[in-house]
Formats: structure tokens, sequence, C-alpha cells
């Protein structure tokens, strides 16, 4: 039975995602060397709440000690923000503007960083279910700052500095190591419901530390 049926038609591709892994009281954990290119990243992934309400939960996170981190978080009221820290000081903080609260809905997420980008409201971006978001930012990354999230280490489902467990649903999680891509890369629109849909990725090179979760 595919996961995603529920509240999502058929993809037009015919590619159905069949599992998903419910986040509780456990993280998945890996330690990299340095990285492709470690001011692009681009992650994608399926996410469902199961747990907002009551505390910000950590979908991404990557670090070096308590005061070098990057962390990718959802907050209780369902906002994602994105921030990091370099020696201790914020080395950006961006917000993205729409909530996801839904807790019978699957979301994709694709979450962009690219420093290289001469703009600073450009090298962060949220996308859900397709669609680029607006976005708050309180300060934006420098450029060509890397990013911590696949060149230090990196955790999935926990902040691993404060207690902040993810505790939702995660499915087909691409980890893009050097590259700044679009949600067209994960998914398409069906053109009969105009609903996001999820597609086969064949072909993706996902750099040094980068990865696939099924």
């Amino acid at each position: 039975m595919p996961i995603l049926q529920s509240g999502i038609a058929k993809p037009s591709s015919g590619y159905d995602i069949d599992q998903s892994l419910r986040f509780g009281d456990g993280y998945l954990r890996k330690s990299f060397s340095t990285g492709t290119n470690p001011d692009k990243v681009t992650i994608s992934c399926w996410v469902k709440p199961a747990n907002l309400g009551a505390t910000a939960s950590v979908l991404f996170f990557g670090y070096t000690d308590a005061n070098n981190f990057e962390k990718v978080v959802w907050n209780a009221s369902g906002y994602l923000f994105w921030t990091g820290k370099v020696s201790g000081s914020t080395s950006f903080d961006v917000y993205c503007a729409a909530a996801m609260r839904d807790p019978s809905s699957w979301y994709h997420l694709t979450l962009v960083y690219d420093s290289a980008q001469s703009t600073g409201s450009d090298r962060v971006n949220f996308y859900i279910n397709g669609v680029l978001q607006t976005k708050s930012i309180d300060t934006a990354p420098a450029q060509n700052l890397n990013s911590m999230l696949l060149s230090t280490t990196c955790t999935i489902g926990e902040n691993q500095i404060e207690t902040q467990l993810f505790k939702s649903y995660m499915a087909e999680c691409h980890a893009i190591d050097g590259q700044a891509l679009t949600p067209a890369s994960f998914g398409e629109t069906n053109s009969a419901t105009n609903q996001f849909v999820p597609i086969e990725v064949t072909g993706m090179t996902y750099g040094t530390n980068g990865f696939y979760l099924p």
C-alpha cells in the first residue's frame, strides 16, 4: 500500500513510495569528512506531522560542537526555519512563511542552500509541494559560507545539543552534496489534480557526502 495515497493522487509517473520511518525517541546520525562543495546542499524528503503543538523538532542537524552547528527545525506551530552558528554567533537565520500543520497530509520539502549566490536572499530557499515559499530573513548566510549539514556530523531527527526530537514521519530522503537543485529533480505536478507527486529519481549524483534513504 503506497504511503502517499491518502490525500495525494497516484503520480502520473506511476511511481509510488511504499515505506516511511516514524521517528520517536531515536535518530539517524553519520559523520563526514570534507564534502564535495559545502556551499551547496539540497535536501528532498516527504514529511508528515505527528507531534506539532508539543515542542520544536529538528529535521536535520549538522554540528561540530555547541558553538558551531546548523539545523533545520519544524517548530511547534508548523513553520520551518533554517539557522546556523559559527564560533557561538548566529551565521544565518531564515524562516519559511508557510505552515504545515495537517496531521493527515504528507508534505514534500525541497531545502536548498546555495551561499555562492551573489544576492543574500537567494542563498536559502524552502519549497513545499514544489512551490517556492516566501521567507523571512533575520540574517542571510555570508557569500560562500559552507553549510555544516553534510560536512561535519549530520543527524536526522534530533538536535544533539538540545532536546528537540522529530517524532513525526519521513520518507524518500535525498541529500545532495555540492548541488543546488529544484523540486523538479524529485517530483512533478499532476496535471489532473494539481498536486505535487513523487517521481522515480534516477541518475542522481549525490556528491561525496550525499545519500538516499528510501
